[in-house]
C-alpha cells in the first residue's frame, strides 16, 4: 500500500484510510484481514510495537544484503513460491466464505506462497513474477528481483523470456472437465 524507494516507505494516509473503511465496512469479504487485525490487536496491547520497531530498525540489513547479491549481477532469479498453485475449487456464497477460508490449509491466505515474494515489500526492490512451466499440470512461476529505481531492467529480462520460449503454451490453460 506504500510507496517504496530505496528501502524507505511512505504511506499516503488517505489510502490507508480508505483501505480501512473499505475493510471495516464489508469485513465478511475480506475474511484474511481478520486474523491480521487480531494479530495487530494483539501486538498493539501486549507488546507495545516492538517487533514492528525492531523490524524497521533492520530493514537497512536486509536492503543492503539485497544490494550486495545484485552487485556483480542485473537480476536475481529465483522460485515465486515454494508450492504450486492449489488445486482450483468452487468458492461457496459470501455467508460461509469466512468458514471455507478458515478450513482450507493455509495457502487461503496466501502462505507459505508469498514466502518469497514478501521480502521485496520490506526492502523495496523490485521484483516481478512471470510464468515459466507447470508442475503436475499447476502453473509455477519465477521471479525475478532487480537493483532499486532499475524496473526497466526486469521488464527487459521478462519480455525477452515471453519471446525466447512457446510462452503461450507455457500460459495457456488446461481444461480439467
Amino acid at each position: 500500500a506504500g510507496i517504496s524507494a530505496l528501502g524507505q516507505t511512505y504511506y499516503p494516509p488517505s489510502l490507508a484510510a480508505a483501505l480501512d473503511h473499505t475493510w471495516r465496512k464489508d469485513p465478511v469479504l475480506y475474511p484474511e484481514r481478520r486474523l491480521q487485525r487480531l494479530i495487530g490487536e494483539f501486538s498493539a496491547r501486549n507488546l507495545e510495537g516492538r517487533p514492528y520497531t525492531r523490524a524497521q530498525n533492520v530493514r537497512a540489513t536486509f536492503v543492503a544484503a539485497y544490494d550486495r547479491a545484485l552487485t556483480d549481477v542485473d537480476v536475481l532469479l529465483m522460485p515465486t513460491c515454494l508450492t504450486t498453485a492449489p488445486a482450483y475449487r468452487e468458492r461457496p456464497d459470501f455467508p460461509a466464505l469466512l468458514t471455507w477460508a478458515e478450513g482450507n490449509d493455509d495457502r487461503a491466505m496466501g502462505l507459505p506462497g508469498l514466502r518469497n515474494t514478501l521480502p521485496f515489500n520490506y526492502t523495496g526492490h523490485p521484483a516481478i513474477t512471470i510464468p515459466c512451466g507447470r508442475s503436475d499440470s499447476l502453473p509455477v512461476g519465477m521471479q525475478l528481483v532487480g537493483r532499486h529505481l532499475n524496473e526497466a531492467t526486469l521488464l527487459r529480462a521478462g519480455y525477452t523470456y515471453q519471446h525466447s520460449v512457446p510462452f503461450d503454451e507455457l500460459i495457456a490453460v488446461e481444461a480439467t472437465r
